[in-house]
């Protein structure tokens, strides 16, 4: 399983337990401050599925630029990566389609292209 997985999960737990703190007071009538515990949740549910898609693809891309770390090519693309993730930190479907084309595209060959951020030529999409 992948770091950012983990940390999803953790993450998504959060919310879950508030949603089943507000099951569990939610009474007829419910009390007036029991909604904040759903629009809670969902900001952390958000915040969890955000840092999550953020750090996929901050871990996929290390993995596929292991070979050119800590060299000039390696250091460009993880800063234009860095810089492009700056901008996604209001995420919408167009953002969040923009940023996976430009990291990775499957082909039919089982090898994996990287886009905007390089090339991975004869290695395989594991």
């Amino acid at each position: 399983m992948s770091e950012a997985r983990g940390s999803f999960e953790f993450g998504i737990k959060d919310s879950e337990d508030l949603l089943v703190h507000f099951d569990a007071i939610n009474c007829q009538p419910p009390p007036e401050n029991a909604e904040v515990l759903k629009r809670a949740s969902l900001v952390m549910a958000l915040t969890a599925w955000e840092t999550y898609v953020e750090d996929r693809v901050e871990e996929a891309l290390s993995k596929k630029l292991a070979v050119v770390s800590g060299s000039y090519a390696g250091n460009f693309i993880l800063r234009k990566l860095a810089n492009d993730l700056k901008t996604f930190h209001n995420p919408d479907s167009n953002k969040t389609r923009r940023l996976f084309l430009g990291v990775s595209r499957s082909r039919c060959d089982g090898r994996l292209e990287l886009g905007q951020y390089g090339s991975s030529e004869g290695k395989k999409d594991t």
